[in-house]
């Protein structure tokens, strides 16, 4: 009887039998509860929809933290969420500051066009009562 491959793939995830996967489980687990969690760069590109050489920029940059073992670079998944949410937040921001400057224009706008009425509205009763004092004389 053979095994699925795919179970026999879970079951040697589970239960490593080299050193070296040994090692990087326990590297894993200690790193993770560390970081807030471990994703490789390809993941957290695609989290955060950059390139894969953006994220090594960002990491060169200090935007992002690095942890490596052997030949493997992980970032941790907390601020690669950090990142996402800000980078989120700069587009609200953006966008609700334009919102409001739409607005704001046609507040003001509105306003002195009702100004103008209020004012030629004045000016009109203003120059009736002028006539009828005149006519009444």
């Amino acid at each position: 009887m053979s095994i699925n491959p795919k179970i026999r793939r879970k079951l040697k995830m589970l239960f490593p039998k080299r050193q070296s996967e040994i090692s990087f489980y326990q590297w894993m687990l200690e790193n993770w509860a560390i970081e807030g969690g471990l994703i490789p760069q390809a993941t957290a590109a695609r989290l955060i929809n950059v390139s894969k050489a953006r994220i090594t920029q960002m990491i060169k940059e200090g935007k992002l933290k690095e942890l490596r073992f052997e030949n493997q670079i992980f970032v941790p998944y907390s601020d690669t969420m950090r990142y996402a949410r800000e980078k989120i937040y700069q587009k609200m921001r953006k966008a609700m500051s334009e919102s409001l400057q739409g607005i704001e224009k046609k507040v003001s706008d509105n306003i002195f066009k009702e100004m103008e009425q209020g004012i030629a509205e004045l000016l009109n009763k203003s120059q009736d009562i002028v006539s009828d004092k005149n006519s009444d004389q």
